[in-house]
């Protein structure tokens, strides 16, 4: 059992005029060898894009692309033909699969989107490409894990070709949140606010990876919104 914070200041930082992110995984001009991925998860990036800016159209492949909009919203157009808008508290999951270009653009005048994107790798390569989006309520995931996307189908959440789970929550000041892990691999990030998990205190950008533990407990002391992949 084993379980390792990393603090918010240790992640990559990146800045241009139009993008500031976070990288916790080797990403771009960033690399890291012995910082590639934890099991099946290879990116996770925490974005701020600028307004009437974005990602213009570019191509993925053998991937599962999971976004989650914490602020604003962000237009999303793909070769498959989809377009649409992923707004705040909407998840979208695309797969890569044998190929695919999307562009991810902020059309809002004078609004920054917040997101976070996550990566990870299929169970097979050469899947076909595919696209869903949902919204999920806030009163759903207060003070409890909702899962938003899941391998396997567990109540709303949107599917994926991977034996992996995304679960988000809310957790109001004063309460506490446990879920049980049995033994799996799991990988924290808070979003926002500051959360005890034992006598560790971990706040805004802090990471948390954690291998054959059975239990995660934790204790709000200020409002707190959080993922949790179970991997």
């Amino acid at each position: 059992m084993a379980m390792q914070v990393i603090p918010a200041e240790q992640r990559y930082h990146s800045k241009i005029d139009w993008l500031e992110s976070y990288w916790h995984f080797s990403f771009d001009h960033y690399y890291d060898p012995n910082n590639m991925n934890f099991g099946n998860l290879r990116v996770f990036n925490e974005d701020w894009i600028q307004p009437n800016t974005g990602f213009g159209k570019h191509p993925h492949r053998d991937m599962e692309i999971v976004t989650f909009v914490v602020s604003g919203e962000v237009t999303h157009e793909d070769s498959m033909g989809n377009k649409g808008v992923i707004k705040a508290g909407e998840v979208q999951r695309m797969t890569a699969g044998t190929g695919v270009f999307h562009s991810e653009y902020n059309n809002s005048p004078d609004t920054v989107v917040h997101l976070l994107q996550m990566w990870v790798i299929p169970n097979a390569a050469g899947l076909t490409p595919s696209w869903e989006q949902k919204s999920f309520r806030n009163d759903e995931r207060k003070n409890v894990w909702l899962p938003v996307v899941s391998g396997t189908p567990k109540g709303e959440a949107l599917s994926i070709h991977q034996d992996v789970t995304f679960n988000v929550a809310s957790l109001d000041a004063g309460n506490e949140l446990a879920m049980e892990l049995g033994g799996r691999g799991a990988y924290l990030f808070v979003i926002d606010g500051t959360v005890k998990m034992g006598d560790q205190t971990l706040t805004k950008g802090d990471q948390v990876k954690m291998v054959e533990e059975d239990r995660l407990t934790l204790a709000a002391e200020a409002d707190s919104e959080m993922i949790l992949i179970e991997l």
